[in-house]
């Protein structure tokens, strides 16, 4: 699949270290209709990246193995569990790296099995307008988000519950499902939202190493 040509004038996408910060903002152009027209407005980068105490080296990797937020009917809030990776295992207890998106929705963790990080992420992009969604069901938010994680001794894949989504909204506008593949792992999420403070936008990619 070609890449898109990044305009002189964008700011580049940042590759962040493992120590460094926990959260990007950066910019491009037009709203997507798939994974290689990234959004319009505002993207933010979910880096698993947290900032680390002073007795954490650089090198020493995090890698995404859960989820957390806030949810109803959408996406109000998303953030990324993470954990320190070395030496092809997890090491340590997850830790929840910075959300974004609003107040809203209900509080929620997804975490990955001992020995597990996240593997895949499908979901859907918006609800409809269709006569079996009521007409608040929002057309712009991340609607709902399904992980699998993956047992990096055994390869067991194993599927966590959705989170997102009622019966009041059914019909979803666009599907997604992105994964680093092979042996890949995730460290970040990009999604695209107009206002971050308030819910949180399409999903559109994983940054992965």
């Amino acid at each position: 699949m070609g890449k898109r040509l990044r305009n002189v004038t964008e700011p580049p996408p940042a590759r962040l270290s493992c120590a460094a910060v926990s959260l990007l903002l950066y910019w491009r152009p037009s709203r997507p209709t798939s994974r290689t027209q990234p959004a319009s407005s505002k993207e933010v980068l979910l880096a698993v990246l947290l900032r680390g105490s002073r007795n954490v080296r650089v090198q020493e990797a995090k890698v995404a193995v859960g989820i957390h937020g806030r949810a109803g009917a959408w996406l109000d809030a998303l953030g990324l569990r993470c954990a320190r990776f070395d030496s092809g295992a997890i090491i340590g207890a997850a830790m929840s790296a910075t959300a974004i998106g609003g107040s809203g929705g209900t509080a929620f963790t997804r975490d990955c099995g001992p020995g597990a990080v996240l593997h895949e992420i499908t979901g859907i992009n918006g609800w409809a307008k269709a006569p079996v969604n009521q007409s608040w069901c929002s057309e712009i938010n991340l609607s709902t988000i399904s992980v699998s994680c993956r047992n990096l001794q055994t390869g067991e894949i194993d599927s966590l519950t959705k989170v997102g989504g009622s019966s009041s909204c059914i019909l979803g506008k666009e599907t997604y499902s992105f994964q680093c593949g092979g042996n890949g792992l995730v460290r970040g999420f990009v999604v695209d939202s107009a206002n971050t403070s308030t819910y949180v936008g399409y999903m559109l990619d994983l940054s992965c190493r």
